[in-house]
């Protein structure tokens, strides 16, 4: 370096652009609601109307939707967050401006706080009502009607306020897959728990059975037989009528065991993918299950999961036969083969289901009509509702990958 020339100063760094999050709150005497657009740098938006199943005021459902913007933008990532409301409370109390008289506001601002220390950025801005329209909007939304909800906004409903409820998590990918290696694992266990006991139950019925009942054999002639047989009788050979030799010592054919019965029913909204299944023992026990994926299926797709969950609760349980019970025309039809499959995701479904189907003894499926698969399609909107809405006996299960992805897991 040459004397007298001082080093030179690192400009700063420029501070990176901002998410902008604009709110709004809403209360009447029937509902309490809010909505919220969140706007990356680069313009892409997420729009949400937001409904709670509690009483709130005014200035609680401007807070609501508040600490759910900001619990959304550490989801996503954003890491400087430019908030904009036309409440002035919210905004006085949060800049601390205003003081906080009251206990709940005072936990709806620490609340707040805690999502704000999670960014290296923020500020919040009142503005004018009139430049509030779009989340004005939102929370005005009739959610009663879904074709009153845009594309592009999603809806959420909210059982408990925020300053009782959990920060959303972000999943860890490979957290999640060993969670889910887990899960198999789990499954695989229960699997082969569930096949000891059914064997053990197997034997004890042998045992049973050979106490109980004793071998006898019959001859043509006997008095049993006597009758049948006198009316085929041609030149001293006993016949069936359709004329195949019938041997004196020919076993009678063994009766098909009764089976399973597999009804299942699979529903898509804009907003989630769910199913119904009941498996019913041939004595009349029934499994029940209220399923909700955790991911986008068509109507088709899920049907095709519901078959799929089922018939591996089947083998799982060391069912011989099943017949299956659905009032999806198109995936009867596939299953069939009556009609021709168009699409590869439709062709694995296919595959994966075959695949349980081979480990079966006997397996049907039937259409049956819509108004005679009411119990899987309760189960279905169940698995939508309250948890506590779910009768004891039908577990609520959810599934994060299909069943396609799980088996390309197990492979």
């Amino acid at each position: 370096m040459l004397a007298g020339v001082s080093k030179p100063e690192e400009l700063p760094k420029e501070e990176p652009k901002p998410w902008v999050l604009q709110v709004d709150g809403s209360t009447t005497k029937e509902a309490s609601r809010a909505g919220l657009i969140l706007t990356s740098p680069k313009g892409q938006r997420l729009s949400y109307a937001l409904r709670f199943e509690f009483k709130a005021t005014n200035n609680e459902a401007e807070y609501e939707a508040l600490v759910v913007g900001l619990e959304l933008a550490s989801a996503v990532g954003a890491s400087h967050v430019l908030t904009k409301s036309d409440s002035q409370l919210v905004v006085g109390q949060v800049l601390g401006e205003y003081t906080v008289k009251e206990e709940v506001m005072q936990k709806y601002l620490d609340r707040g706080k805690a999502q704000i220390a999670k960014l290296q950025g923020f500020n919040i801005v009142r503005i004018p009502r009139k430049e509030n329209n779009e989340a004005d909007y939102l929370a005005k939304l009739d959610m009663a009607k879904e074709d009153a909800i845009g594309r592009n906004a999603s809806a959420r409903y909210l059982e408990l306020p925020s300053i009782f409820a959990s920060d959303i998590q972000v999943i860890d990918h490979q957290e999640n897959q060993e969670d889910l290696r887990a899960e198999l694992d789990l499954l695989e266990e229960t699997r082969e728990t569930s096949m000891a006991k059914v064997d053990i139950y197997q034997q004890r019925m042998v045992k049973y059975h050979e106490v109980q009942v004793r071998p006898r054999s019959f001859r043509a002639g006997d008095l049993i037989l006597r009758q049948n047989l006198s009316h085929w009788k041609e030149g001293g050979q006993a016949r069936l009528k359709l004329g195949r030799p019938l041997s004196e010592r020919e076993e009678l054919p063994k009766e098909e065991p009764k089976p399973w019965v597999l009804q299942v029913d699979g529903s898509t909204t804009r907003e989630e993918s769910k199913a119904g299944l009941i498996l019913t023992s041939p004595k009349g026990q029934r499994l029940s299950y209220a399923l909700r994926f955790e991911f986008k299926a068509t109507n088709n797709e899920v049907e095709y999961e519901a078959l799929v969950v089922g018939l591996e609760l089947a083998n799982a349980i060391g069912a011989s036969h099943v017949l299956a019970k659905s009032d999806s025309q198109l995936v009867i039809g596939q299953v069939l083969g009556e009609y021709t499959m168009k699409e590869e995701v439709m062709q694995k479904y296919l595959d994966n289901m075959k695949a349980q189907i081979a480990k079966l003894q006997g397996f049907n499926i039937v259409r049956i009509p819509r108004e005679e698969n009411n119990e899987a399609d309760y189960l279905a909107k169940l698995a939508t509702t309250k948890e506590d809405a779910i009768p004891r006996n039908a577990p609520m299960t959810g599934s994060k990958l299909s069943s396609l992805r799980l088996e390309l897991q197990n492979t």
